[in-house]
C-alpha cells in the first residue's frame, strides 16, 4: 500500500507542475475593407476614319482608257462621267463607254491613265463625301456585353478629343479575329470634328453603363498556378483563404468577378505566411471604394 501511495503522489505532483498551453501569437497584417461603388468600365480600341458615302469607280467593259475628264480631288456630281473606255476588238466598232460617278462627292482615288487597258469589273477609283464621316472599330467578343448604342464614346487624335455616338454594332463575330465591327459618328456641333479626315487613325474610347463592381489592389492577390486567392479576415480575426475569379485591370485596380462581396475584409500585406485558421492582428486598416 505504501508503494502505491508514493506513485500517486508523484504523478499528482507532476501534473500540478505542468507548463500552461501557449496561445498562438497573432500575425501582424495590413488589411483592406472594401466598399462597392458605381463604375463605368472604360474600353479603348484603335479606330479608322472613313467616309460614310463611298462609291467605287468600275469599268463594266474591257477596253482602253481614251479620255479622263476628272482627276484626284475634284468634286463630281452623281452620274457625271469620270473617264471613257473604248473596246477595240477586231472587226467591231464600239462607241466609247463613259464610267460615271455612282455618288456625288470628291474623287479620293483614281488609278488610270489614257491608254491603260481595263478588264470588265475592274475597280480603278473611288468617290467619297469627306464631310460625312464615320469611325470603324473592332470590338472583342468578350467586351460586347458591356457596350451598346447608348455607350459614351470619344475619338482621340492629334491631342484632340471628338465626342462620338455609337451608330451600330454588328451582331456577327469574325471567326478569324474574334471581334465584331462597330460604327461610330461624330456628335453634331463638335468643332474638334473638323480635324477628321478619311484614313486618319486614332484611339476610340468607349464606356460601359454604370454598374457596381468589386476591385482590389493586385498586391492583395495570391496566385498558385492559374488560380488566384485572397486572405479573408473573419469576425474572429482568423484567416480564411478564399479563391476568386479575376477580371480586367482598371488602372491600378484588379476587378474581381466572383469570390468577394462588399464589406469583406482582406489582407493587403502580412509579416508572415498566412494559412487557413491563422490568427491576425491589424497593424493598419484601410477602407477603400472599389474604384
Amino acid at each position: 500500500m505504501r508503494k502505491y501511495f508514493i506513485v500517486v503522489v508523484l504523478l499528482a505532483s507532476f501534473q500540478v507542475g505542468a507548463a500552461p498551453e501557449k496561445k498562438p501569437e497573432a500575425i501582424q497584417v495590413d488589411s483592406l475593407k472594401i466598399l462597392d461603388s458605381d463604375v463605368k468600365i472604360p474600353f479603348r480600341y484603335p479606330g479608322v476614319v472613313e467616309s460614310q458615302v463611298q462609291g467605287k469607280l468600275v469599268s463594266e467593259t474591257q477596253g482602253i482608257v481614251t479620255k479622263v475628264r476628272k482627276r484626284l480631288g475634284e468634286r463630281v456630281r452623281k452620274n457625271e462621267i469620270i473617264f471613257y473606255v473604248k473596246n477595240y476588238q477586231v472587226g467591231l466598232n464600239y462607241n466609247s463607254y463613259g464610267v460615271r460617278a455612282p455618288v456625288a462627292g470628291i474623287v479620293s482615288h483614281l488609278d488610270i491613265e489614257v491608254g491603260q487597258a481595263l478588264k470588265p469589273g475592274q475597280v480603278v477609283g473611288e468617290v467619297i463625301r469627306p464631310g460625312q464621316l464615320k469611325i470603324i472599330v473592332q470590338i472583342p467578343a468578350s467586351d460586347l456585353p458591356d457596350i451598346n448604342n447608348k455607350s459614351e464614346a470619344f475619338f482621340e487624335t492629334a491631342n484632340r478629343k471628338i465626342k462620338l455616338k455609337v451608330r451600330g454594332i454588328s451582331p456577327v463575330v469574325n471567326s478569324m479575329t474574334g471581334t465584331a465591327e462597330a460604327e461610330l459618328i461624330p456628335e453634331s456641333g463638335d468643332e474638334n470634328s473638323k480635324v477628321l479626315r478619311p484614313g486618319l487613325v486614332g484611339k476610340v474610347h468607349l464606356f460601359s453603363d454604370s454598374r457596381k463592381i468589386i476591385s482590389i489592389p493586385p498586391k492583395a492577390l495570391v496566385s498558385i498556378g492559374s488560380r488566384y486567392y485572397v486572405r479573408l479576415i473573419g469576425d474572429d480575426n482568423l484567416i480564411k483563404v478564399q479563391e476568386v475569379k479575376i477580371g480586367r485591370l482598371l488602372g491600378a485596380q484588379q476587378v474581381i468577378e466572383s469570390g468577394l462581396t462588399a464589406d469583406d475584409e482582406i489582407v493587403l500585406r502580412s509579416m508572415d505566411h498566412l494559412k487557413d485558421g491563422d490568427l491576425v492582428k491589424r497593424r493598419k486598416k484601410d477602407i477603400k471604394k472599389t474604384l
